[in-house]
């Protein structure tokens, strides 16, 4: 019963938060991002809307969940998608529709936290790497808007990776269960990511 609280609690705080923050700027207010630099636009980027920053914390995780090789190579595949997404995103803009497939890469990294039991780690990474392509290309599309669109993807990078970072010091406290959910740390998050991700579509 007590888990069945702490469950249901963190699913409410998630979701109001998606709730309130379904509008990212690059969704509403690409007028105001080409009045930054490229740098400061770029970092910032990541940390105003929670639609990015659940992912890329999320991957951090799911790399500690899935442990070896992963907890390196997980943010690595999902960093190098983000860079060969937002370089496609920097000389084509035809596929504008990509956006709208950010809350899927949410879910499916929220519903990956829930099993136990995933694909071969290859397939994992190599849907890191195009998860993070959609993210990178939806924000590569912006940064012509910018003077400086390459320190805007830089500055996007450096920002994912201490994200990633947090995402990986969170899921170390969760595989030890030093966290307040305990035992079902990775599963409540993983449910939490989901129904965000689930927001954000019905927003969408």
């Amino acid at each position: 019963m007590r888990q069945i609280k702490k469950c249901t609690f963190t699913l409410i705080v998630v979701t109001s938060l998606a709730s309130s923050l379904l509008a990212h700027p690059h969704h509403s207010q690409q007028q105001n991002v080409a009045a930054m630099t490229g740098l400061s636009a770029g970092f910032s980027h990541p940390w105003t809307g929670l639609d990015h920053l659940l992912a890329m914390v999320a991957v951090g995780i799911l790399s500690i969940q899935l442990g070896g090789r992963c907890v390196w190579a997980g943010p690595l595949a999902f960093l190098t998608g983000i860079g060969g997404g937002g370089i496609l995103g920097l000389s084509v803009s035809e596929f504008s529709g990509i956006s709208g497939l950010i809350p899927l890469t949410i879910m499916m990294l929220g519903l990956s936290l829930i099993f136990r039991k995933l694909p071969p780690v290859t397939l994992v990474l190599a849907a890191f790497v195009l998860f993070g392509a959609v993210h990178g290309y939806t924000h590569g599309i912006e940064a012509p808007l910018l003077r400086q669109p390459v320190a805007y993807m830089l500055g996007f990078m450096v920002s994912s990776i201490i994200l990633h970072f947090a995402g990986i010091v969170c899921g170390i406290a969760m595989k030890n269960r030093q966290t307040w959910v305990g035992a079902n740390a990775f599963q409540l998050s993983g449910a939490a990511i989901t129904v965000a991700g689930l927001v954000f579509a019905v927003g969408l």
